[in-house]
């Protein structure tokens, strides 16, 4: 490491964070001082403007002012907002100013340039940039990783470039920790000395550490689909979010966090990505799970996740769930928007305390008048409005009764302030008309209501008969809460045969762990969100839910309408130590792709034989003296067994406790697997329960059984 070269990385940084702290200082004295004299112009505007009711031209002049006002002071709030975010951007810059450099020849008979990289851009007050995001075109050459010919893109041309130097920092604020010059092999030491920091509670951005297959990942623009198919530990979670982030970035003029959806795979997960974004300056776009999605737009119960997860880690499911997860069923409801259903029973009569108020056979005769060659969402919308345009004519005819206008006027001062919020001054024949109708819009609220939701429409016969017309069977509902499935199913006839549902604009549309999503869910996805783009990332491997999809239908559904759909691969795992890569590789179904480990070989995975289930505490009591004060996380099976190994459980020890539906996704220190005896693991569905559980341990895996270890293992002993 030359001398010379360091004091010049050094003086450079010195140079740098000197400029990063005057622009801190110039910051925050602006937003101080803006701050306070906002606050005295705000208190002025209060009282510049009053308005004048003397005339016309006075109220005029008075909203013309308001007017001018609220554009200063939304003008005002911009810059506000805008110096925050600068500065927000100028303290993160402060905590490790940058972390990269390349030193680029564009082949133009110029000096060679170098540029910084670093998670935000930094320009000085000559408006020279000292530091590049790491999303912007030029970073693009840092992370191919490349020394020599390369190249980059820019709007769309492609700039040829070679790369004269690659180098690494390790950087505390104005400290040069190291630097390294590199191609980044897979010895990288910035990359090990980041993947050594374990931190399991919240996933941390990997700005610092993305590796060649990831950013061709983050950076692709080019096709509306796109799938990764990654081994468990390889980054393709972390990598989806740092695309978020550079697609927020390049494409700020066009989107905004409000234009992407992520569909996540559990409530835990949500929180558990929840700090990445925010950590690179951007917004958290609207991150669900399926579940919750579904609840938004259904006015029944969905089932709890807990329940969900229950049921699709059964090993088997009945002919009937398996009619709603094809995607079939979906086409077929969408096919079928112009049949014919028996209208004599598809209306229910509205009604009002036992009393009906809109028979059925009046709303059966208004549909009948509809075009029968249009779909039926239009004539369901068609009768809706004329059901409430003759109630509402219903409504004001009888307001202006005497009958009525009586009833108003009788009404105690209490009831007056109920149904009005104040008492009645005139009682005049027109004020008593405005009266009575907006007492009988109170009273026949019910009604109103019945009608906007569809109350007179059985639903249930569209959805007997168009699941009967696609299976041949007739549907047995279960009294238990509405599962997902049937939630899908419900949606997308409600969609095509009642009313459209109102789904936001989203330009991106990001799926993770989509190898356990079913073709139905899949199928109502691109049918309503036809215009987004889609990222998809799993690995077949985890498919352990009785919900799963393999890759090659996934590819089929998305490429069926003819658009593109780019496949990734990402068989390198950063994750677990070597050892543990190694036990997780054997139980892989793709014996024709072997994982690479990055880290360190570290500790074989230990095989714990155990006789009773209270030798839990016994077990877990010497693996945490093993540890000395490391954490141990148990996974088990099934919630079954969480519940029955938590009933021995010895609450002092200090460790948590969690099924495998759960622990997917996550990653752990130190994981203890209970229970994997030959009766629990013996099948194929099991040997991806082992990969899953396996790949969840960073440092440390244990494995314990009962009696017999399960086949599966056989490789361990």
């Amino acid at each position: 490491m030359s001398e010379k070269i360091r004091q010049q990385e050094e003086d450079y940084l010195k140079s740098t964070y000197h400029q990063l702290q005057k622009t801190q200082k110039t910051l925050s004295e602006w937003l101080n001082e803006t701050k306070q004299s906002g606050q005295t112009m705000m208190s002025k505007i209060t009282e510049d403007i009053k308005l004048n009711v003397d005339g016309i031209s006075d109220k005029l002049d008075s909203f013309s002012q308001i007017e001018m006002k609220n554009r200063e002071i939304d003008q005002y709030n911009i810059k506000i907002r805008n110096g925050e975010v600068t500065l927000d951007k100028v303290n993160r810059l402060l905590e490790n100013p940058y972390f990269g450099k390349i030193k680029v020849d564009f082949l133009d008979e110029e000096e060679p340039e170098s540029f910084y990289i670093g998670m935000h851009g930094f320009s000085d007050a000559n408006n020279d940039n000292l530091i590049y995001d790491w999303r912007s075109p030029i970073a693009e050459l840092f992370y191919n990783n490349e020394i020599g010919p390369s190249s980059y893109n820019v709007r769309g041309n492609t700039i040829e470039t070679s790369i004269e130097e690659r180098r690494q920092f390790v950087i505390e604020k104005d400290k040069l920790i190291t630097y390294f010059d590199t191609m980044v092999s897979i010895q990288d030491d910035v990359l090990l000395d980041a993947l050594a920091k374990d931190d399991t509670k919240k996933m941390r951005d990997i700005t610092v550490t993305i590796q060649k297959e990831q950013n061709v990942i983050i950076r692709d623009t080019s096709t509306p689909y796109m799938l990764v198919n990654g081994v468990a530990g390889s980054g393709k979670t972390s990598a989806i979010m740092q695309r978020i982030a550079y697609l927020l970035y390049n494409m700020q003029d066009e989107i905004t966090s409000e234009d992407v959806l992520i569909l996540s795979p559990n409530k835990a997960f949500i929180q558990y990505v929840s700090d990445v974004l925010p950590s690179l300056g951007e917004k958290n776009p609207r991150n669900m799970t399926l579940l919750q999605f579904a609840q938004s737009y259904m006015r029944r119960h969905i089932e709890s996740e807990e329940h969900y997860f229950k049921r699709i880690s059964k090993e088997s499911m009945s002919k009937e769930t398996e009619y709603l997860r094809d995607g079939q069923f979906i086409h077929y409801i969408k096919d079928n928007v112009y049949r014919e259903f028996d209208s004599s029973k598809l209306f229910d009569d509205i009604t009002l305390r036992d009393k009906t108020i809109i028979s059925k056979e009046h709303i059966k005769q208004l549909f009948d008048e509809t075009p029968n060659n249009s779909p039926h969402v239009d004539r369901v919308q068609g009768v809706k409005q004329r059901l409430l345009s003759s109630w509402n004519q219903r409504l004001i005819q009888q307001s202006r009764t005497k009958k009525i206008h009586d009833q108003v006027t009788s009404l105690t001062e209490e009831q007056q302030e109920k149904y009005f919020g104040h008492l009645i001054q005139d009682d005049s024949e027109k004020s008593l008309t405005r009266y009575a109708e907006q007492l009988l819009r109170k009273k026949y609220k019910k009604v109103t209501q019945q009608i906007n939701r569809y109350r007179w429409l059985n639903q249930e016969i569209l959805f007997n008969e168009l699941f009967k017309g696609f299976s041949g069977v007739t549907y047995q509902r279960q009294m238990a809460p509405i599962t997902l499935d049937e939630a899908i199913a419900i949606l997308t006839i409600t969609h095509y045969y009642v009313e459209r549902l109102t789904m936001p604009n989203m330009r991106f549309v990001l799926v993770d762990e989509v190898q356990d999503y079913t073709p139905a869910q899949l199928q109502f996805l691109l049918l309503l969100f036809p215009k987004s783009d889609f990222t998809m990332v799993g690995d077949e491997n985890q498919a352990i839910f009785n919900t799963n999809t393999p890759f090659k239908a996934i590819e089929a559904l998305f490429t069926s309408d003819g658009k593109e759909l780019t496949t990734y691969q990402l068989l390198t795992s950063y994750r677990s130590t070597g050892a543990i890569t190694k036990a997780f590789n054997e139980l892989s179904l793709s014996k024709n792709a072997t994982i690479v480990p990055i880290r360190p070989q570290g500790e074989e995975p230990v095989l714990i034989q155990y006789n009773e289930l209270s030798d839990i505490n016994q077990v877990v009591t010497d693996i945490l003296t093993e540890l000395n004060g490391e954490k141990l996380t148990i996974i088990v099976k099934t919630e079954d067994e969480k519940a029955l190994l938590e009933h021995w459980f010895d609450e002092l020890l200090d460790v948590q406790v969690t099924s495998i539906n759960l622990a997917k996704g996550l990653e752990f220190d130190n994981v203890l697997l209970w229970g994997a005896s030959s009766e629990h693991y013996n099948d194929v569905r099991d040997q991806k329960i082992l990969y899953t559980a396996f790949s969840r341990a960073m440092n440390r895996l244990y494995i314990a059984y009962n009696k017999n270890i399960s086949p599966l293992l056989s490789y361990l002993l």
